[in-house]
Formats: structure tokens, C-alpha cells, sequence
């Protein structure tokens, strides 16, 4: 018969092995933000907007590969969040919740599954046919969270597609136009992150008229940054 004896630090095979797994509550906000020269990037419009209305309120910036971060204290997403609801520059697109096991993927979706031509093939008879595909689009956020005694890691994958109608290549399928963002981050429980990067450009056109005649045109340039609130904060 076989026996478990301890091991060094007076605990058995068996109970070292039977870990309960970590798991988090997950908080999410993403938001689109109108930009400009004036005011800045998004990170430079939330620094200044909390610091006007939350007393003592201070950000820190954090390095990340791939994207721009900032990190807020512990008790600061409340509050954080309230104050840019209340901006009208801060269109929210997504606002996910959800309780994740460590090793585990959460990930959220809000958009549309749109039919795509995939593979072509030929039946018994030598007849081509035509197989669809359906693939995402809209505001995609993916997290995997790696939960420790103290620290809690995250691989954080965001995405922003949309597709339009083809000029090029495949006429019957359309494109998807896609930002697209990943970074590993390590957070305290209960600790936030902004996480920055995606930003999109544009020049809107737009004719002047008089008694409706033409008497001259302008373009106006427009950008765009989606910005990532994230908080997660340990459950056992």
C-alpha cells in the first residue's frame, strides 16, 4: 500500500495539488473618444477631466507592450467611470461584467456576425459549391487572466471592425476594416487600467450654400480613440 508522506513544508502531494483555482471579477468600460489637436489624446482629456473633478485624484502611467496604459489606485473605478459618463466626449460602446477562473478566457462581443464567401469546393457530380463563413465584427475584447497571492496577469486582446462593401479583390465578399490592440499587464486586486492605442482618422466633406447655390466647400478632419477601463479584483 502505498503512503503520502510531507514534504518539506510539512504538507502532502495530495494537498498541495488540491489548490482551489484563482478566480476574478472582471469590469470592463470602453469607450470611443473624439479627439483633437487642442485637447489632446484620450489619456491627456481623462487626466485632465479627473483632476478637475475628483480632489487628490492621481494617474500614473505604466509601460505595455504594444499600447499606452495608465494605472489607478484601488477604490478609483467608481468614481473614474462616473466622472467620463458625465462627459459627452466619452461615447460608451461597451460596459461587460463577468466572474473568470484563472487560465480562462473571457470574451466579449457587441456587433454582428457577417457572411463572408469561404471555400470553394465540387459535389459528387463536379458541381462547384460555395461555402459561407460568418465573422464578427464591432467592439471585441478578449482577457486571460493569471491569478497569483498578490499580483493578477492579464493578456488583453481589443479589437474595433466594422465591414465595408469591396472595390478590390473578392467583389461578392466584403472587407473588414479592423483595429486592433494586445498587451500583457500586472495588476493589483482591485487596481485599474486604461489601456489606449486604437485610433482611427477621417475628413468629412461638406459644401456651403446660399439660396441653394454652391458658393464653396470645406473638409473637416476627425479623429477618433477607443479607450479601455479595465478592473479586476480577486474572489478567493
Amino acid at each position: 500500500m502505498h503512503t503520502l508522506t510531507p514534504n518539506s513544508t510539512g504538507t502532502t502531494l495530495l494537498e498541495s495539488l488540491d489548490i482551489p483555482v484563482g478566480e476574478i471579477i472582471l469590469n470592463a468600460v470602453v469607450y470611443e473618444v473624439k479627439t483633437s489637436h487642442s485637447q489632446g489624446s484620450a489619456f491627456q482629456m481623462v487626466s485632465s477631466l479627473l483632476n478637475s473633478k475628483i480632489v487628490g485624484f492621481n494617474v500614473g502611467s505604466s509601460p505595455a507592450s504594444g499600447s499606452s496604459t495608465l494605472s489607478i489606485g484601488a477604490g478609483g473605478f467608481s468614481a473614474v467611470i462616473s466622472a467620463l459618463d458625465s462627459d459627452s466626449r466619452f461615447k460608451t460602446l461597451s460596459r461587460p461584467s463577468v466572474r473568470v477562473r484563472s487560465g480562462f478566457q473571457a470574451k466579449f462581443s457587441v456587433g454582428q456576425d457577417v457572411p463572408v464567401l469561404g471555400q470553394s469546393t465540387l459535389d459528387k457530380n463536379g458541381n462547384p459549391v460555395q461555402s459561407i463563413n460568418y465573422m464578427s465584427s464591432g467592439d471585441i475584447l478578449s482577457v486571460t487572466p493569471d491569478v497569483h497571492e498578490k499580483i493578477i496577469d492579464l493578456v488583453v486582446s481589443q479589437e474595433i471592425s466594422s465591414f465595408t462593401a469591396t472595390t478590390s479583390g473578392v467583389n461578392n465578399s466584403p472587407t473588414l476594416l479592423k483595429r486592433s490592440v494586445s498587451t500583457n499587464l500586472s495588476l493589483k486586486p482591485d487596481e485599474t487600467v486604461a489601456i489606449a492605442g486604437l485610433n482611427d482618422s477621417s475628413t468629412d466633406n461638406s459644401r456651403n450654400r446660399l439660396f441653394g447655390y454652391s458658393v464653396g466647400h470645406s473638409d473637416i478632419d476627425s479623429e477618433t480613440e477607443i479607450i479601455v477601463f479595465l478592473n479586476v479584483d480577486k474572489i478567493n
